[in-house]
């Protein structure tokens, strides 16, 4: 697996946060809060999970980009 920052990608948290957000509100994923386990932590962990509609537009994703992506990995990165 390449790691993302060989592509010169930065995220910052905000930019994550905002975008698990927007995935939520449109019902692609699930949110569920977790307990941390230290007492420094401000709040809980969330682990997102994929729901049925957000499984089903990944794979009409997949389905529509697989081998334009395939092909853009293999000629493009050299």
């Amino acid at each position: 697996m390449v790691c993302i920052s060989s592509f010169s990608f930065e995220a910052y948290a905000g930019t994550v946060y905002h975008q698990l957000g927007m995935l939520s509100e449109l019902g692609i994923i699930r949110g569920e809060e977790q307990e941390t386990g230290t007492k420094c932590a401000r709040r809980g962990a969330t682990a997102y999970e994929m729901t049925e509609k957000g499984m089903k537009a990944f794979q009409e994703f997949k389905k529509k980009w697989k081998e334009p992506l395939e092909y853009a990995y293999k000629n493009l990165n050299t």
